[in-house]
């Protein structure tokens, strides 16, 4: 088996959750906003091509790296802990990257370089569901190469909560 088949394999073979009308994933409400995702092709099953592959494996193995830190340094944290914000009949899953006592830490390695303004922009609405769930501080972790975790504070706002709300709301109204 060729490497390029082992990537995918692994990407694409993960089993998908299935779809259901009311249930979306904190990761995905910025692409529904935005109008990335549409209710057309929101039960469509989406094939992760070989640039995407890379990616996802990249940002696995920087986050797997952190984790392994922070457990060798017996620093206290949760990793990946589920919670759901629920209302109206929408439920969605949230699952912050690192929970500690007195913050989140949603980490990302991007492929295009940004402000920290611009990562912020691009992730603002997991990073307000992370905060509505935990009510904690939220950072947006940024891995860079050579190995480092630069953290961008997050400042909620309710405004942006509500507009989640009723985008979800609109959006599950279409499917």
């Amino acid at each position: 088996m060729k490497l390029k088949e082992l990537f995918d394999n692994y990407v694409n073979s993960k089993g998908e959750n299935k779809r259901e009308k009311g249930k979306f994933w904190s990761s995905e409400v910025g692409s529904i906003i935005k109008g990335y995702l549409l209710p057309s092709d929101f039960f469509k099953s989406k094939k992760i091509d070989k640039t995407g592959q890379a990616n996802i494996i990249s940002g696995q193995a920087f986050e797997a790296e952190f984790k392994k830190i922070l457990e060798h340094n017996e620093i206290p944290f949760k990793h990946e802990p589920r919670y759901e914000v629920k209302f109206d009949d929408i439920t969605i899953t949230v699952k912050p990257d690192f929970e500690f006592a007195d913050k989140v830490i949603e980490t990302k390695f991007p492929v295009k370089l940004a402000t920290d303004e611009e990562y912020l922009e691009r992730y603002q609405y997991q990073l307000e569901l992370e905060h509505r769930c935990t009510n904690k501080k939220v950072y947006l972790g940024i891995f860079t190469h050579p190995f480092n975790l630069h953290l961008v504070e997050f400042l909620p706002d309710m405004a942006r909560f509500n507009k989640i709300k009723k985008s979800l709301k609109d959006f599950n109204d279409f499917i």
